[in-house]
C-alpha cells in the first residue's frame, strides 16, 4: 500500500497518456480492480485473527445470517477507518474510471493551448 501512495501521481499520469482519446483499456482496468480485491483481503487479515473469508463461510454454513451480515458491517466500517483507506479507495476507483471511454476528455490540442496559456501568463506576470 505504501509503494501505490508512493507512486499514486505517477500511475495516475500514466494512466491519462495511455487513455487519452481512447474509448475503453479493459485489461488495464481489470488490473486495477484486482490490486482492489487484494488489498480488501489483504485488510481483511490483517483487522481478524483468522482468515475472514473462512469466518464468514463457518457463519454461513452454520445459517447464523445475522452474525454474517454484522461480520461484513463490521469489516467494511474497519476497512475505512484503517488510517487512508478510505482515500486509498477513492484513487483506486479514480483510476478505474479512468480506463473507462475517455475520448473528448482529454485531447493534445487542450494540453497545447493550457500549456501556451499558463507560459503567456507567466511572461505577462
Amino acid at each position: 500500500m505504501e509503494n501505490f501512495e508512493a507512486k499514486y501521481e505517477t500511475i495516475e499520469a500514466l494512466i491519462i497518456a495511455q487513455n487519452m482519446g481512447k474509448d475503453c483499456n479493459l485489461p488495464l482496468k481489470n488490473q486495477l480492480v484486482s490490486l482492489k480485491t487484494r488489498l480488501v483481503k489483504e485488510l481483511s487479515k490483517s483487522l481478524g485473527k483468522k482468515d475472514f473469508n473462512q469466518q464468514l463461510r463457518e457463519k454461513l454454513e452454520a445459517k447464523q445470517l445475522k452474525e454474517s451480515l454484522e461480520m461484513v458491517k463490521n469489516m467494511a466500517t474497519k476497512y475505512f477507518e484503517v488510517s487512508g483507506t478510505g482515500e486509498l479507495e477513492k484513487k483506486i476507483l479514480y483510476l478505474i474510471s479512468l480506463c473507462g471511454d475517455m475520448r473528448g476528455q482529454y485531447s493534445l490540442g487542450q494540453i497545447k493551448s493550457n500549456k501556451m496559456a499558463t507560459a503567456q501568463t507567466a511572461v505577462t506576470g
